[in-house]
């Protein structure tokens, strides 16, 4: 077989060519790109990507780097060892830096990259590499390689041009999507801290009149009052931090980290967590929790925070007199979701005003809730591909959460 190289422009100009044996490009295996798992695209895992590559070309090594933060794919034959990197920094930065697209066969004799030491140490005599653009910006690279030849032509060169614009459009597409829903949660953020505002005075008014009655009290002795101020002060400190991480958190996610849990678990120690406020208000707590079939995967600390914002909300419903709060967990009867119930004994609700319960509303001054937490607990819900809804009728909050992440 002789050896070729051939090295393109990104406006398809050859710079260099030695015919190679042409054979038909796997058109459909370019139409299954369709094929891969959208979900694990969307979180900027390439894996799959770099895997039907290395199946189509019959590569042993295929690299899909990403320029800026280091995101990349990769996939690996039997016989080759992940751990290694194979790529070639030469043939990377032709295409990343100067937008060559490169077809190298025997490519450790005769060629401009014949001294290449990647080549060389792992015995790569075969390489295909593209560069990845949209709108206008080099966005990356992908990379395909093997140790033996390898019937690679031009043909298969176009091909791969045309997946790397697929994926550059996968990935852009994700960007903006992730721009959109920043700009929209900023946007979310500055109408509930207007709407929010008159009840961050109220806090404020709060506390400043506690820590002046404070001041006033340590410098006269007056422990009484320093003891009734400061009973005022603490329940306030505590709403406003609250608050602030309730805004910090609306206006800008963190990111979630799922990991096997159990559901049940979790609600009863967030119950317990709450052993003292029931005591003092003389709530009664019903739980029903049945085990999960396997553990659910979930992020523990979000799904925490989304039950006490649910709890919160409850506690307000009943308000200063006794009442009972239910909290049930059981498996749905297809054993695919985790099916989460909160009831509390408060007023009904009224059917036009549930609906606008998960955006954020100004909330009364005696209320333990920001106005915030049922949003967030509907993003929350949202995140683990779950829902919460509010049947008005039986005052219950229902949460379904899938046993598993895609």
């Amino acid at each position: 077989m002789a050896d070729t190289i051939t090295i393109f422009d990104t406006n398809r100009k050859t710079i260099d060519a030695i015919p190679a044996t042409q054979r038909p490009a796997p058109l459909d295996w370019l139409l299954s790109f369709r094929s891969l798992d959208s979900a694990r695209l969307q979180r900027d895992d390439f894996a799959p990507a770099a895997e039907w590559i290395r199946d189509g070309l019959d590569a042993d090594n295929v690299y899909i780097v990403f320029a800026g933060p280091r995101t990349v794919g990769s996939n690996h034959a039997p016989q080759s060892d992940p751990n290694l990197n194979t790529a070639s920094q030469a043939i990377l930065a032709a295409a990343l830096v100067d937008g060559q697209s490169v077809l190298l066969d025997r490519a450790g004799d005769n060629t401009p990259f014949a001294a290449d030491p990647q080549l060389q140490r792992f015995n790569i005599v075969s390489v295909l590499c593209v560069p990845m653009s949209a709108a206008g910006r080099r966005l990356g690279v992908i990379y395909a390689d093997a140790r033996s030849p390898r019937p690679w032509n031009e043909g298969d060169l176009a091909i791969l041009e045309l997946a790397a614009d697929l994926l550059a459009l996968q990935w852009d597409h994700q960007r903006l999507f992730r721009q959109t829903l920043d700009n929209l949660a900023m946007a979310e953020a500055g109408l509930a801290a207007q709407k929010m505002s008159h009840a961050v005075k109220n806090i404020l008014q709060m506390v400043c009149g506690a820590g002046e009655v404070i001041d006033f009290a340590l410098k006269n002795k007056h422990l009484d009052r320093l003891q009734r101020s400061w009973d005022i002060l603490q329940p306030n400190l505590q709403r406003m931090k609250k608050f602030t991480l309730d805004m910090l958190d609306y206006s800008r996610p963190r990111p979630f980290e799922f990991a096997p849990a159990d559901p049940a678990a979790l609600i009863a120690a967030v119950a317990d967590s709450f052993a003292g406020i029931f005591q003092s208000r003389k709530i009664q707590l019903e739980l029903g929790l049945d085990a999960a079939p396997k553990p659910v995967t979930l992020d523990s600390a979000r799904v925490t925070e989304m039950l006490r914002n649910l709890i919160l909300y409850s506690l307000d419903r009943i308000g200063p007199n006794p009442g009972l709060i239910g909290i049930h967990c059981r498996p749905s009867a297809d054993r695919s979701t985790v099916e989460i119930r909160v009831s509390n004994s408060g007023p009904a609700f009224d059917a036009a005003a549930a609906k606008e319960l998960f955006t954020p509303y100004e909330p009364d001054r005696d209320q333990l809730s920001t106005g915030l937490g049922l949003a967030i607990a509907r993003r929350i819900a949202q995140t683990h591909n779950g829902s919460i809804l509010l049947d008005p009728a039986d005052k219950t909050f229902r949460v379904s959460l899938p046993l598993s992440m895609p």
